[in-house]
């Protein structure tokens, strides 16, 4: 069981840092397993539990479920890893406690002679009295005051609290790191896109929201990405593309928008697709142009204008 305890916690401890998507169906399927396997120790009374640790482990094999996976946001995932390492560290803790028990002596019986008699067993002596050289005494067993315990405990809560701190740390750092590349790649691709609807002699919110534009937009966002070789995989697309969304439409309708699009992208025969390969299209031709600062991304305004141009065919 410390095995597979162990194997969770370097996990659990993994998952934190950015991995392939592959990486946590196995882990949800890891932790689950190990929540159930310790469920059923408990049950079988193999290992003693109070009510507080069935509530958790009933927790993590819901939320770790592989069947009917829960869906949270990266950051809230990795606090969850966290917490639940810690809880597999002190499952680990008492495994190692109850462990260390099983294989002493039980002595709750013995009398002071009998505890003497294994510690200090008696000797074969010459008949002048001096020991005899084939018998040889043990070691005595080490013992510590109660100060000393208190202290060993209070370093060792003091090393966690430490631990704690970092990782939080840590996870506030990479928190507003990937906030302020949202923000700065959503302000870059609005901006982009800000002489079109110029031209068009409209503002947001009120932009045409055509499945052409909203198309053209998402594909517009996509082809930004792959040029920072963000994957479409990856949470911070969906929040820049949401941002951008809203910067466009407004904040409700560019969510209900950005839906619409996610739900017609799987359809080649929608104007959504012809829109979005425009999009991918024309951002793709301005990032690999020599000459930027002559005319940006104009396949929106002519679709929107009729204007028939044979870069944006």
């Amino acid at each position: 069981m410390k095995t597979l305890l162990t194997i969770n916690i370097g996990a659990l401890l993994i998952a934190i840092y950015p991995l392939p998507y592959d990486f946590y169906p196995g882990l949800r399927v890891l932790v689950c397993g190990s929540a159930l396997y310790l469920l059923f120790q408990i049950y079988s009374k193999q290992i003693p539990k109070t009510d507080g640790w069935v509530i958790l482990f009933v927790g993590m094999a819901i939320l770790y479920n592989p069947i009917f996976p829960v869906f949270l946001p990266k950051i809230v995932w990795g606090v969850i890893n966290l917490i639940t390492a810690y809880i597999f560290y002190e499952n680990l803790q008492l495994a190692g406690h109850q462990g260390s028990k099983s294989d002493a002596p039980l002595q709750s019986g013995m009398t002071k002679t009998d505890t003497d008699l294994r510690t200090f067993p008696k000797q074969d002596t010459t008949e002048d009295g001096s020991q005899s050289h084939d018998e040889q005494t043990e070691e005595p067993v080490p013992t510590y005051s109660d100060e000393e315990c208190l202290q060993a405990m209070k370093d060792w809560e003091n090393e966690k609290i430490e631990m704690i701190k970092e990782e939080e740390e840590y996870l506030q750092f990479e928190k507003d790191f990937e906030n302020e590349l949202v923000k700065k790649a959503a302000k870059n691709i609005l901006g982009l896109l800000y002489p079109q609807h110029l031209l068009m002699g409209m503002q947001p919110p009120n932009l045409p929201s055509d499945d052409f534009s909203i198309g053209y937009v998402f594909g517009f966002v996509d082809g930004y990405l792959q040029s920072l070789n963000i994957s479409n995989e990856d949470p911070k697309a969906y929040r820049i593309a949401t941002v951008v969304f809203m910067g466009l439409f407004g904040e409700e309708h560019g969510c209900i928008l950005f839906g619409r699009v996610l739900g017609l992208n799987a359809d080649l025969s929608s104007e959504v697709v012809v829109g979005s390969q425009q999009g991918v299209k024309d951002i793709s031709v301005f990032i690999n142009s020599s000459d930027k600062g002559k005319d940006g991304p104009m396949g929106w305004v002519c679709k929107i204008k009729g204007i028939v141009d044979e870069r944006y065919l």
